[in-house]
């Protein structure tokens, strides 16, 4: 016959939270009353765990493992977690290494970029607009080679521009 354990030795084999078998004894685990504390009988609480979809896989140090597919799933959640926790720590470690290396550019730097080539979009586009209205005579084929023969002149002169900030350096 094995000796009855107190709530803490009981944690210890268990390998649980003392917390958590005072959980179990709220949820009706077998335990005697004596005194201010509570004895448990090892065999009794197996059999008790067993029922209760508590797991005694590799004996009593697994034991308080929940094998019910609910505790399966928020294991598992848990688990999706604390990966993406250590992803976003690695990634963050790998920006950090990249800025001081030199190899970030700031966003501050990367909206003014951004903004100055808006402008250039601007300025070659919206003056050309009007001329290229007014010169427009109503003939469907004409007009359609017009207007194809100015977007691609203002498009290759936006190219060029944009080939020449990249050799200089500049975005």
């Amino acid at each position: 016959m094995t000796r009855n354990l107190n709530q803490q030795e009981t944690a210890a084999a268990l390998g649980v939270h003392r917390s958590t078998v005072g959980l179990w004894v709220k949820r009706g685990c077998p335990h005697d009353n004596v005194g201010r504390g509570n004895l448990f009988n090892p065999e009794e609480l197996r059999q008790w765990a067993s029922s209760n979809g508590l797991g005694t896989q590799g004996g009593d140090r697994t034991m308080g493992i929940a094998t019910s597919p609910e505790a399966k799933y928020w294991r598992d959640k848990r688990k999706e977690a604390l990966m993406r926790k250590d992803r976003a720590k690695a990634d963050r470690a790998e920006m950090e290494l990249a800025a001081m290396k030199g190899g970030l550019i700031s966003t501050v730097e990367v909206k003014a970029a951004n903004a100055a080539k808006l402008q250039r979009v601007e300025d070659v586009l919206l003056p050309g607009i009007s001329a290229l209205a007014a010169s427009l005579t109503g003939d469907c084929e004409s007009d359609e080679i017009s207007l194809r023969d100015w977007t691609y002149d203002r498009l290759t002169e936006l190219s060029q521009d944009e080939d020449a900030s990249k050799i200089e350096g500049t975005t």
